[in-house]
């Protein structure tokens, strides 16, 4: 699958050991900014959004980025899976595993980048987002770990980073 680089935007964030996605309040706000950053760069051009398929902040992304679609019906959302037994790992409570399996069907494609789990797959699926898009939106509270390599890796390739954990509504 190809994509404008120019109108392609990616996610990534924290799953639900590092963030407290079940206070109400907060999983509120984080929706709302994710519908804000999703709408001001659909009026900026941008159509098609990738995301990481993990429980938690690339689930509501992609649940926001659905809700936009309800609007603007030019817009396509991908899932980029690290391989094709992820939402099988661990990594999926019984609650987030419902979550993926009902927003996966909504997505226009699905890219699996890899038949079996391997040591970097995470990372390279990371890595195959940025390298597709112009554009990061992230959840990021200065934590290390994957998102922080994957900022890192958007900033050394000159990819915009749209951190909302510290933007204000």
């Amino acid at each position: 699958m190809t994509f404008n680089c120019s109108t392609t935007a990616c996610f990534s964030g924290y799953r639900p050991k590092k963030f407290n996605y079940a206070d109400p309040v907060i999983l509120e706000n984080i929706s709302i900014k994710l519908a804000i950053a999703i709408f001001a760069l659909v009026d900026k051009g941008y159509s098609t959004f990738l995301f990481g398929g993990a429980p938690g902040f690339d689930i509501l992304a992609a649940r926001a980025v659905n809700y936009a679609k309800t609007v603007k019906k030019d817009i396509r959302l991908v899932c980029v899976l690290p391989c094709d037994d992820f939402h099988l790992s661990n990594e999926f409570d019984d609650f987030w595993r419902k979550q993926y399996l009902k927003v996966t069907p909504l997505c226009d494609s699905i890219i699996t980048l890899t038949e079996q789990y391997h040591r970097n797959c995470y990372m390279d699926r990371n890595k195959y987002m940025i390298n597709h898009s112009s554009q990061l939106i992230c959840l990021f509270n200065g934590t290390k770990g994957g998102t922080y390599n994957t900022i890192e890796y958007a900033k050394s390739n000159n990819i915009a980073v749209t951190n909302l954990f510290n933007h204000q509504i």
